[in-house]
């Protein structure tokens, strides 16, 4: 069986509102959103929880955070990605306070556990800058 071609990550990058996030991936920042009123940190966000403003500024995050969960997909969310099986999403819950949503990278995904310390690292993809997250050693 031939597989359809991946659909190339650039083909979710066009939204305007996470522009300046996948600008930031380019030179190897990964940007959150804060309120500049409460100072309180965002991704992704267009408006403040608590205050309501929608004038949110992006600033770089630490880079760090814990994996808050996971899961190892042995079957493809996509049918383009049955060569990449088995793969992992984790739910990495920032330093700053705020979720994002990534591929946990150089270990095993039988390593990979709820707590785990892990850092952002970047990888170029078919045209595209991707943060992806590797265990902190």
């Amino acid at each position: 069986m031939v597989l359809p071609r991946k659909p190339s990550p650039t083909s979710y990058m066009a939204d305007e509102l996470d522009l300046p996030f996948w600008e930031g991936a380019k030179e190897h920042k990964f940007l959150i959103q804060r309120c500049p009123g409460d100072g309180k940190y965002y991704w992704p966000a267009s408006v403040c929880d608590d205050c309501g403003t929608e004038d949110m500024e992006w600033v770089e995050a630490a880079g760090r955070g814990i994996v808050y969960t996971f899961t190892v997909y042995h079957r493809p969310f996509l049918r383009e990605w049955q060569k990449d099986l088995p793969y992992n999403v984790a739910v990495i819950e920032l330093e700053e306070g705020p979720i994002a949503v990534g591929n946990v990278v150089g270990i095993p995904n039988e390593e990979i556990h709820i707590g785990m310390p892990v850092e952002v690292v970047f990888e170029e993809v078919d045209g595209a800058t991707l943060p992806r997250w590797r265990p902190v050693k």
